[in-house]
């Protein structure tokens, strides 16, 4: 394990041969970062250390997709500021330079022409022996979180691959938001990405974002726990990030507006086929034909709400409908690129703690949990989605389903919903039954949960019912 104290490269050892360290250095690629402030928090994917004067950035970074994160320290209240953290695709040998911005504080890219020079550098291994090595051993952790997060995905949710610089004072004031738009409710923006480049943020939602301390452990397997302070309303002030970009995550389709105004027009027929009925039946000049037609129209009226809500419903548990459009109208058919920004959204999540991307995460996850007729048509799909959801447990600490903050979590409804499908489908092929028992196994030994237990708590629980007002009557309640 790292030291938590200042980082420098003889810090982070490994022991690989000397052959795979050259290959690794080859080919690998590198992050320059120039001018960090010792203590400052500084990671990438699984990792973070508190940094140390001889802190230059990261080297031997196997190619593919990777989240930088950083939080700013005030060393005299001895706090951190939540995260920054940016995803990024680094390609063989590319070389990324960033410099701190001391008024700001937050990394911004340097010219075109310090990024010649320095690269220049980094070729000649001038900056070598302050450059930490990628931590190999957290790389199959990273993977497991990352299978599906390729160029196109992250050119679709983070097309402005750069730190964002907003004014420490623009930060200050309450009235400067970053969107009209509720945290959680996705932007519906196309892989293009907003021209505006909006540079705004809530002040409100980094102030409710845990501070960071002096140390963090590495999350490897998620055993470990950070044991990092909460602020107060007593503790030190945390300080502001300045560096923050806008993601676009993809819009969640609401079924539930068009069964809602086909309810209430339906609703309408019906109130009025009774109103007419009830008119014929108190006049006396109505015939017996006229009656026997109020009462079909009556029928009928009826037959098509019963109809009607038993489409609603069925929407409502099974969220089939609403994956395919999401999947279609986000990703032009390719189902896989949406486990990409399950897999963005969580990450941005756990590493970069994004409120942003608790909320996509927790919508999306709620979604593929609630899908019982694509789990037959779609059985690649969820069992990639399964594997995700393994990896992903790994990840989280062992009391998450007993801790006081999270013990009440979607994930126990979205979990109990998910295996109960599975267990319900005739159809599912031996990769899904694969999965699903190595994810029941880890529910079971990491965190003592299983579907069984969690039923039976349902059953041995209240039953509450809503009385209506002739069961009140009734029973002599009103």
């Amino acid at each position: 394990a790292a030291s938590s104290s200042a980082m420098d490269a003889k810090l982070l050892p490994r022991e690989v041969s000397q052959s795979v360290a050259l290959e690794e250095l080859k080919h690998g690629g590198t992050v320059l970062c120039l001018g960090v402030p010792p203590g400052t928090r500084f990671g990438i994917d699984c990792t973070s250390y508190t940094v140390g004067e001889k802190f230059m950035g990261i080297k031997m970074i196997p190619p593919g997709a990777h989240i930088i994160h950083y939080s700013p320290a005030d060393a005299r209240h001895r706090v951190t500021a939540p995260r920054t953290s940016l995803f990024t695709w680094i390609k063989p040998q590319e070389i990324c330079i960033y410099r701190w911005d001391k008024e700001n504080e937050g990394l911004v890219e340097v010219s075109d022409q310090e990024q010649r020079q320095y690269s220049t550098g980094v070729r000649r291994m001038d900056f070598d022996k302050n450059l930490a090595p990628y931590p190999s051993n957290l790389l199959a952790t990273w993977k497991g979180l990352t299978p599906h997060v390729t160029p196109e995905v992250l050119a679709r949710l983070e097309p402005i691959q750069r730190f964002r610089i907003v004014p420490k004072a623009s930060l200050k004031s309450k009235d400067h938001t970053s969107s009209k738009e509720p945290s959680g409710e996705p932007t519906d923006k196309s892989s293009g990405g907003d021209k505006k480049e909006t540079e705004s943020m809530d002040t409100e939602k980094l102030n409710s974002q845990k501070t960071s301390g002096e140390t963090t452990e590495q999350s490897k397997g998620g055993d470990k726990k950070a044991t990092t302070p909460m602020a107060t309303e007593n503790s030190k002030p945390t300080i502001a990030p300045a560096v923050i970009r806008r993601r676009f995550f993809s819009k969640i389709p609401q079924s539930r507006d068009s069964g809602a105004a086909e309810r209430k027009l339906l609703q309408g027929e019906l109130e009025k086929a009774r109103a007419h009925l009830e008119g014929l039946r108190t006049s006396p000049k109505c015939s017996a034909q006229a009656m026997k037609n109020a009462q079909k129209a009556m029928r009928h009226a009826q037959l098509k709400m019963r109809k009607c809500m038993a489409i609603t419903t069925t929407t409502n548990l099974d969220k089939s409908p609403v994956l395919e459009k999401l999947v279609s109208n986000s990703w032009k058919g390719n189902r896989f690129a949406l486990l990409g920004e399950v897999e963005f959204a969580f990450c941005s999540f756990l590493l970069g703690e994004s409120l942003e991307g608790l909320e996509q995460w927790k919508h999306l996850t709620r979604v593929l949990c609630s899908c019982d007729t694509a789990v037959d048509t779609m059985q690649d799909l969820f069992a990639a989605f399964t594997r995700l959801l393994y990896a992903q447990f790994r990840s989280l600490p062992k009391d998450f389903f007993t801790d006081a903050l999270s013990s009440e979590n979607f994930l126990r409804s979205c979990l109990r919903d998910y295996l109960e499908i599975l267990e319900d489908s005739p159809k599912r092929n031996a990769e899904i039954r694969k999965e699903e028992t190595q994810l029941r196994a880890l529910l079971k030994s990491k965190f003592g949960w299983s579907l069984k237990s969690e039923l039976e708590k349902e059953l041995d629980g209240p039953v509450v019912v809503k009385l209506t007002e002739r069961m009140r009557q009734e029973l002599k309640l009103a």
